[in-house]
């Protein structure tokens, strides 16, 4: 995958596919890299933590990402 103009928070592989993650905390990503990701075929995840308060526990922050954060 071409990953000059595209940098993900989180880059993850499983069974051999690739998965990016972007945190949402205090914007979400713009039109152009969504565009660029959907051009590219590669599957993606933005999880919106900017509802979780910046001195959240890590119980909370972990809550947050795996249950209740929005996704898109």
């Amino acid at each position: 995958y071409d990953l000059r103009d595209v940098v993900p928070d989180l880059y993850l592989v499983r069974q051999g596919r690739p998965l990016f993650v972007e945190v949402a905390v205090t914007h979400t990503c713009d039109e152009l890299k969504i565009e660029r990701l959907r051009n590219r075929g590669i599957s993606s995840v933005e999880i919106d933590l900017s509802r979780t308060p910046r001195d959240a526990c890590l119980g909370d922050v972990r809550d947050a990402v795996l249950r209740t954060a929005p996704r898109s």
